[in-house]
């Protein structure tokens, strides 16, 4: 019986030993490039460039060829028309399915949900201003890649396109402003 509940206490810890083999941590920044756009139409807005950084959790299966990572990361995003220039920092929530496409190169695709918590308008020569009819909570698509260039460190592109308007309510005449970045950042992997 000893040997029984000691050979099972050694299969149960073999078996933790390798399901931690597949879950990583890791830290991540980078820049972030953004802009506003309406939707359907062409006019965009010039790019704001603003940090993004954070921490992730990454798990591997299916034979170390599909993952699953979610991020949890700081990020600012808006852009400029004109003499107005809108910024909104987010607190974003990515959840992203890895598929390993060929050596150290990965096809992120997923989604993303975004908290703001600061919302600001500044017009030339003017103090910047809250906006008072942002929307505190986003929903994105998001898709890119990532090359794993040791096994620790990694380089991560990717394109977020937003699905909901900024605004929060609904004005008659008015532009619905959605936003779209891409951002660069370079992980480290524990």
């Amino acid at each position: 019986m000893k040997k029984l509940l000691l050979l099972a206490l050694f299969s149960v810890s073999i078996m933790a030993l390798s399901a931690q083999q597949r879950v990583f941590y890791g830290v991540k920044a980078g820049a972030n490039l953004s802009q506003l756009y309406h939707k359907f139409a062409q006019d965009g807005s010039d790019l704001r460039c603003g940090p993004v950084a954070g921490a992730f959790v990454y798990y591997r299966f299916a034979g170390e060829r599909l993952g699953v990572q979610a991020e949890l990361l700081y990020s600012e995003r808006g852009g400029r028309y004109g003499s107005v220039s809108r910024a909104y920092d987010y607190v974003d929530v990515p959840l992203l399915l890895k598929v390993k496409l060929y050596g150290n190169l990965d096809l992120n695709v997923g989604g993303q949900y975004g908290y703001l918590f600061n919302a600001q308008e500044k017009r030339k020569n003017t103090k910047p201003k809250a906006i008072t009819d942002a929307r505190e909570h986003e929903f994105s698509a998001v898709g890119g890649l990532s090359y794993d260039i040791t096994e620790h460190l990694f380089i991560d592109g990717r394109v977020v396109i937003g699905t909901m308007r900024l605004q929060n309510i609904d004005v008659k005449n008015s532009k619905k402003i959605y936003s779209s970045s891409a951002a660069l950042s370079l992980g480290l992997r524990f």
